[in-house]
């Protein structure tokens, strides 16, 4: 996570970057629940975790094109292949 704050690349967090992330963490919190709401219908199985078939299904109902192969490796990247729950998703939507 910190290497996906610091946008330079420097090696450290300056204080701009830490500020974009607060911003975006007080933006995304004060939504939160909004946000969960979407949650619960995309997690069918109801296990607390988002699959890329969920995932996919949400895009076809938008008429998006599923994931492709490089973004599901973004996500598993930016998980570190750990489960894509609520959390995890906040988490990317932080540092993207």
């Amino acid at each position: 996570m910190f290497s996906s704050m610091d946008v330079d690349s420097s090696g450290e967090i300056d204080f701009e970057e830490f500020g974009e992330l607060m911003l975006r963490h007080r933006y995304l919190m004060s939504r939160f629940e909004e946000f969960s709401t979407y949650f619960i219908p995309i997690d069918a199985d109801k296990n607390g975790v988002l699959d890329i078939r969920e995932m996919n299904v949400v895009l076809a109902s938008v008429d998006e094109s599923p994931f492709s192969e490089e973004e599901i490796a973004f996500l598993y990247q930016k998980t570190r292949e750990k489960d894509f729950t609520w959390e995890k998703f906040i988490e990317v939507l932080l540092v993207i």
